[in-house]
């Protein structure tokens, strides 16, 4: 690959419009530009700055508002525009919510298109009640793109997901896509997300949106492999779309916290993966009345002994009560996650999870912001990964996989058989 050709493509709208806020208004050109990391709209005025300075100056700088016509006639509405001044001196709109191009007032689509952004390999091809979902390739090689994604450290668009029914809402296309986006996700080991949108009525292109999503995250190994991901996606969307939306927020959540481990210092990435445990166990756990029943007689007596003890009067009683049973409550969140692997009859000696040594280093963080233990690197990276095919495997299984998972053996990437790492 030549130097040039490693440079992530723009993509560039030009037009004139309106520009506004409140009673300020001026006519200029100005291009559309979608960038990686950020989209921004220039206008003519850059190069002869001193009206923009004098807004920007005046606290004139936010809620300002686009209505403008780009190629070919087509539309373009952005509001809620934030002025910016760059480094030169020059300055530029950012849109903080979305850009519409083209026609705003159509209710029903038949077709929509999602740019995946971190999404470079898997063909997804099937039919889901009135709907049919693909992936395809769009204007750039997906392989390409993640090439300069690794270049650049920054997700690109990859492989495109289509979406087609007979006559769907703009919400009912976006929903899907963010639901098959959240599976894929999980699957794959990155955050994917989209930050546009394509709707066709009756083949035709009339409605474009531009807007921006949360951060995203690199991953380092896939939980499915490649030629898994259509049997992913179609046998788990039907159970994923029925949660609610707590059980909803716990996945994504889980996920978030999975991809993100990948990266970062070492307390931060286990920090992280204990989080996701704890979130799932608190929400999707079965409670075991037994052990809470077991540890309330020692509770109530520390309870009692601090109550009756004198304590200097520059002492906060209760602070350190909450500590003290505080302890109790690492012991017991290490017997809910026993408890959840049971549940998900997932074998913890196979995925190699250990949840004391985890809960201790995720304390030990918590109070001091680093290991208070000295551990070899091959013990936390050990701990990292297995703690994260953990995490995978039980998301997997509530969403009823039953087949091929990715990991490795002896340091090799291998693919088996996700009961192989059942109880």
């Amino acid at each position: 690959m030549e130097k040039e050709d490693k440079y992530p493509n723009l993509i560039i709208r030009t037009g004139t419009g309106s520009f506004t806020s409140n009673d300020i208004e001026f006519e200029a050109s100005f291009e559309l530009i979608y960038y990686p990391e950020k989209t921004i709209i220039k206008t003519q005025v850059d190069n002869d700055h001193t009206q923009l300075k004098v807004f920007f100056e005046n606290k004139r700088e936010v809620n300002w508002e686009l209505k403008g016509i780009i190629e070919n006639g087509i539309n373009i509405i952005a509001r809620e525009l934030h002025l910016e001044r760059m480094k030169n001196g020059n300055f530029y709109f950012q849109p903080l919510k979305e850009i519409v191009i083209g026609d705003n007032k159509e209710d029903y689509f038949n077709y929509a298109e999602f740019p995946l952004i971190g999404f470079y390999a898997g063909n997804i091809n099937f039919k889901y009640n009135n709907w049919q979902i693909e992936s395809i390739v769009q204007n750039e090689n997906p392989q390409i793109q993640k090439l300069k994604s690794k270049y650049w450290s920054i997700q690109l668009e990859g492989l495109t997901l289509t979406l087609s029914s007979k006559a769907e809402t703009k919400e009912e296309f976006h929903s899907k896509a963010n639901n098959i986006s959240s599976l894929l996700s999980l699957a794959v080991g990155n955050d994917i997300i989209f930050d546009r949108q394509l709707f066709y009525k009756n083949d035709k292109l009339t409605t474009e949106i531009w807007r921006r999503k949360a951060g995203y995250n690199f991953g380092v190994l896939p939980s499915l492999p490649e030629d898994e991901l259509n049997y992913f996606i179609k046998n788990s969307l039907d159970k994923f779309e029925i949660w609610d939306e707590e059980k909803t927020i716990t996945f994504n959540s889980a996920v978030n916290y999975i991809n993100s481990s990948s990266q970062g210092y070492l307390e931060n990435r286990l920090l992280r993966l204990c989080i996701a445990w704890e979130s799932i166990a608190s929400r999707w756990a079965k409670e075991n009345d037994i052990i809470n029943e077991e540890l309330e007689p020692l509770k109530n007596h520390l309870k009692k002994t601090i109550d009756d003890f004198e304590l200097p009067k520059s002492h906060d009683k209760s602070f350190i009560k909450d500590r003290i049973l505080g302890a109790l409550e690492w012991e017991k969140l290490y017997n809910k996650l026993m408890v959840l692997l049971k549940q998900y009859k997932l074998n913890h000696n196979k995925l190699g999870l250990d949840f004391k040594t985890l809960i201790k280093i995720r304390n030990d963080i918590a109070h001091s912001g680093r290991f208070r233990k000295k551990y070899s690197k091959e013990d936390l990276v050990a701990l990292i990964f297995n703690n994260k095919l953990g995490l995978q495997v039980l998301l997997l299984r509530e969403l009823g996989y039953d087949s091929y998972i990715l990991t490795h053996k002896n340091k090799w990437k291998t693919r088996i058989k996700i009961e192989e790492l059942l109880s």
